[in-house]
């Protein structure tokens, strides 16, 4: 972990790029030739490329009591906070003026597509669930096989609480093209939820004009704000937690003690040492760094500025701090609030990172169910509206649409 004394705090970062032109070459393979690029007539090594509905039930039968307690116990706390939400989407029927309703509702989207990391179940929960209560009733889930072309028990048996009903093999950059562009086997969505590695975020964006993306996939970040009486030991584990979720995750901690600088940086070095050779905590680790910051509102500014994904409050009065803080996409208030607990029990939800993510939010119901506005004029009240609207037409330079105003005027439509 290096020590700075200035900031900026966030580095610019570049896509590798043989990788790019490999995911673009992978986004293209698809959309042209379709499952043949998934595999050979519709399989994926030797397992078929879709699976079937009885593999879920089998998965969530076989969970210990105790895992399947605590997917449950996670289900419904994601669950609570998106009826809530759900709630707060308010629809209403508005009369602006004699003659004239104007109804908002709000509609959800028919097919969504589900991304999640090979085997980890908690990202899966965070944006199934939303979209369930949402009422998307086609929600197809792609997850990438393991080498005997199966899918992880555990994530099936989440999927089957979830209560998904397509499953596709198929990771990486091509599970984003066959929803993006459709298949034989796969039908397209009208959105994409979830993350995944470097690849996946940039097959997202070669198809984002295509159809809608969660704009807020990017590298997962942690940043830890701490006085000088946080837990050196806290700190640490909070950082090897998130350097574990992605190999591009970005982990840094800005701190008005230099003590705890230090000894942050200890404990990850001597963390470092026991890690495995393919932990894939190695990489993010190796480049967190830590910013001293000259008093508390020079430590805010820095941390305002980086606009982490995560933020972790590590200071002796955080709730003081929490009216001060601007940009982040989920945050942690107190050394008792780890974000790695939030991801489970919390409630959580796939939040954007800063910089490129600033201000994206958190995914809402609102962008599964996007407003729609239907309007509808009382025939008696036609001609007075009509003339408002056929000034405003005539300003606009617009003679089509003042004769298709007229012309109702003259030979009214007849009642159905």
């Amino acid at each position: 972990m290096r020590i700075l004394r200035k900031g900026p705090l966030r580095s610019p970062r570049s896509s590798p790029q043989a990788l790019e032109r490999k995911a673009l070459a992978e986004v293209r393979a698809v959309e042209k030739r379709g499952d043949q690029a998934l595999g050979r007539e519709g399989q994926v090594g030797r397992a078929p490329l879709q699976v079937e509905p009885s593999s879920l039930r089998r998965a969530f039968n076989r969970l210990t009591p105790r895992n399947r307690a605590a997917l449950e116990a996670a289900c419904r706390h994601l669950g609570a906070l998106a009826r809530r939400e759900l709630a707060s989407l308010r629809e209403f029927d508005l009369r602006p003026t004699q003659g004239l309703t104007v109804f908002h509702r709000r509609v959800p989207l028919g097919r969504v597509g589900l991304l999640v990391p090979p085997g980890r179940v908690s990202p899966l929960l965070q944006i199934a669930i939303p979209a369930a209560v949402a009422g998307v009733p086609e929600r197809a889930l792609c997850a990438a096989p393991g080498p005997d072309g199966t899918i992880d028990e555990n994530l099936l048996a989440a999927a089957y609480m979830c209560e998904i009903k397509e499953i596709y093999a198929v990771g990486g950059a091509r599970a984003v093209a066959a929803l993006a562009y459709g298949t034989a086997t796969i039908r397209p969505v009208q959105r994409i939820l979830g993350s995944g590695d470097l690849s996946v975020r940039l097959a997202k964006r070669a198809v984002a004009s295509h159809l809608s993306v969660d704009e807020g996939d990017f590298p997962t970040e942690l940043l830890v704000l701490a006085d000088d009486t946080a837990s050196a030991e806290l700190v640490a584990a909070d950082l090897l937690a998130q350097a574990e979720l992605d190999s591009e995750a970005d982990c840094a901690l800005v701190t008005t003690s230099e003590a705890v600088a230090h000894r942050v940086q200890a404990e990850l070095r001597l963390r470092a040492k026991a890690l495995s050779p393919d932990d894939p905590a190695r990489g993010p680790i190796s480049r967190a760094r830590v910013l001293v910051a000259s008093d508390m509102q020079s430590a805010v500014a820095h941390v305002n500025d980086y606009a982490p994904q995560r933020l972790s409050l590590q200071v002796v009065r955080p709730d003081d701090l929490v009216g001060s803080l601007r940009g982040y996409g989920a945050l942690f208030v107190g050394a008792q609030s780890p974000a790695c607990l939030a991801e489970y029990v919390g409630g959580g939800r796939a939040a954007p990172s800063g910089g490129p993510g600033r201000g994206q939010g958190v995914l809402d119901l609102a962008s599964l169910r996007p407003p729609v506005v239907a309007l509808q004029v009382d025939p008696s009240a036609y001609l007075r509206l009509s003339r408002v609207a056929a000034t405003l037409a005539d300003l606009d330079g617009r003679r089509h649409a003042r004769r298709a105003m007229d012309i109702r005027v003259f030979k009214p439509a007849q009642g159905r």
